[in-house]
């Protein structure tokens, strides 16, 4: 959004107490005359990466200073532009919308340019960040010019023209009765935000907030999905101003991508690169999940188990736990066929495991494979027999491998996501010594696996029984429709059979939660499962 908005708080953020950074006011030449800007520094010689920052309509270009004060205690150097209508003789005009995006572009690449020029800066490391507005401007940069190397955008449209005409702010609907409205709105066709990402080649970084009054979760979800890979993005608690969890994950996911040492934080990272280094892992890898727990750091990792031909898992459990440990097996979703050949090494999988093990259990990660035996639709799911009986294998090894483990085979939970929930809470519902399943959102019925399965085989819903063993779900209402109507079709049938199931129902969440909405709802979520797993294993 514009200039419209309500003020941004900024987050005070201290650079490092040992770190020298100098601060400048400059003017550069832009597209239509000198645009002002602040640079911010960090001291003492060598290259340093750099990022560029656009504000917020609202705001200006101090929107950032801390944020790039504490960047440079990393060692990033940062260029925080001004928007047009904060220029000298300048105002604001929303007619002229597109014409003051694409004005803004222009200005940024000359930033990239100036700052590729400085001595101090390396040029293959510059990355861009914006908020707002500066979401716009970024989504037309990432489509349209090949030097950054990563993008952070935060709350930004996907069809900024949509969003305008839809708003309820004062300020547009009485744009909206002006005579030139509809041409301004005409004029934004080939920057729209979800038009002009698709051809973005850099790593994107979209943050989105729970409660934003501008941009809505329609907004969000199609921006998200124009968006090309590689890419993350999250949900957060608050508005359209963002928070302290916001900055968090911005700060650790540029220094990422920038190449420096990531910031001191309490606990385990919410964005870090894979525990494992795997060649041509997705961005999806670095995500963490959104939920801490005290000791998730001090977890101990018993890596690559061969538990079958081909095939490992890893187990996490508590440091100096006295064994054997109750076991929750995390059972992972489907995916193509290169991003799950090491699935239990990326960050969603070790920090879900480390959020659990850190609270008494032992938490087993196997690598099951990909059930994809093609690109067709009927394909995508045509090798599930092989991944349940991996799974199997998986069970067995562990029955039969408890003591040197750890472990207690007596005491397990099934715990399934995403895809994993047709052989994942369908082998806790059947096999004998599971104690109890965990599901998040996770598909519950078969039929969407395809013409070459037989979906009964690998359906929750027809497998639930009046003896199965307690079955928490945890249902997001903006996840896919018909995973939701799986959902639905298990809760039904396990309630005409008389068994035992917990609904965890998250109004405002996605699909994989546990990882995307930052907010109270999922991280109470998630201590909720802790305690289910506490009262039944």
């Amino acid at each position: 959004m514009r200039r419209i908005l309500v003020q941004l708080s900024i987050v005070s953020v201290v650079a490092p107490a040992a770190a020298k950074v100098d601060v400048s006011s400059i003017t550069y030449a832009g597209a239509r005359g000198d645009v002002p800007a602040t640079l911010v520094a960090p001291g003492g010689g060598g290259k340093h990466p750099a990022v560029v920052f656009v504000h917020w309509g609202q705001g200006d270009r101090h929107e950032f200073e801390a944020e790039a004060r504490y960047l440079a205690g990393l060692g990033v150097t940062s260029l925080l532009v001004d928007a047009p209508w904060n220029r000298p003789g300048r105002s604001s005009d929303l007619l002229h919308h597109a014409d003051e995006v694409k004005e803004t572009v222009d200005d940024v690449r000359r930033a990239i340019d100036l700052l590729a020029r400085r001595p101090g800066v390396d040029a293959k490391r510059i990355a861009f960040v914006g908020h707002s507005f500066g979401a716009h401007v970024g989504a037309v940069l990432a489509g349209t010019d090949p030097r950054p190397i990563a993008f952070v955008l935060m709350g930004g449209l996907a069809g900024v023209a949509d969003g305008f005409r839809a708003s309820t702010h004062p300020a547009l609907v009485a744009a909206r009765a002006q005579p030139g409205f509809g041409a301004a709105m005409a004029a934004l066709a080939p920057i729209e935000p979800e038009t002009v990402i698709r051809a973005a080649k850099a790593p994107l970084f979209l943050q989105f907030a729970r409660r934003d009054e501008f941009v809505s979760a329609e907004q969000a979800e199609r921006l998200v999905a124009a968006a090309p890979e590689p890419k993350i993005f999250r949900f957060y608690e608050g508005g359209h101003g963002f928070g302290e969890r916001a900055r968090t994950d911005r700060v650790a996911w540029l220094a990422l991508r920038l190449g420096v040492a990531p910031p001191a934080v309490s606990g385990p990272p919410r964005i870090a690169a894979p525990e494992v280094a795997v060649p041509d892992m997705p961005a999806f890898f670095e995500e963490r999940i959104v939920g801490e727990t005290p000791g998730m750091d001090a977890v101990a990792v018993r890596r690559d188990v061969p538990y079958t031909a081909g095939y490992k898992l890893d187990v996490y459990a508590p440091a100096g736990a006295r064994a054997p440990l109750p076991v929750v097996v995390m059972v992972h979703g489907q995916a193509p066929p290169v991003v799950l050949r090491r699935f239990k090494d990326g960050g969603p999988m070790t920090s879900h495991a480390r959020f659990l093990a850190a609270r008494g259990v032992a938490a087993v990660v196997p690598n099951l494979g990909s059930a994809a035996r093609g690109g067709a639709r009927d394909d995508w799911y045509a090798g599930v027999a092989d991944i349940a009986k991996n799974l199997d294998d998986a069970l067995a090894y562990l029955a039969g491998h408890a003591k040197e483990l750890g472990i207690d085979a007596g005491s397990m939970c099934i715990e399934a996501f995403s895809a994993g929930g047709a052989y994942g809470v369908s082998a806790g519902l059947t096999r004998p010594g599971i104690r109890c399943v965990v599901s998040w959102t996770a598909f519950l019925t078969g039929d969407y696996l395809g013409a070459k399965v037989k979906g009964d085989d690998y359906s929750p819903a027809a497998k639930v029984a009046a003896g199965s063993p307690p079955v928490l779900v945890v249902r997001a209402e903006r996840d896919f429709p018909e995973l939701n109507r799986s959902v639905d079709a298990f809760l039904a049938a396990a309630k005409r059979v008389g068994a035992r199931t917990t609904v965890i129902d998250l109004p405002d969440a996605h699909h994989a939660a546990d990882l995307f909405d930052d907010n109270e709802d999922t991280r109470a979520a998630l201590h909720r499962v802790l305690a289910f797993l506490a009262d039944n294993l």
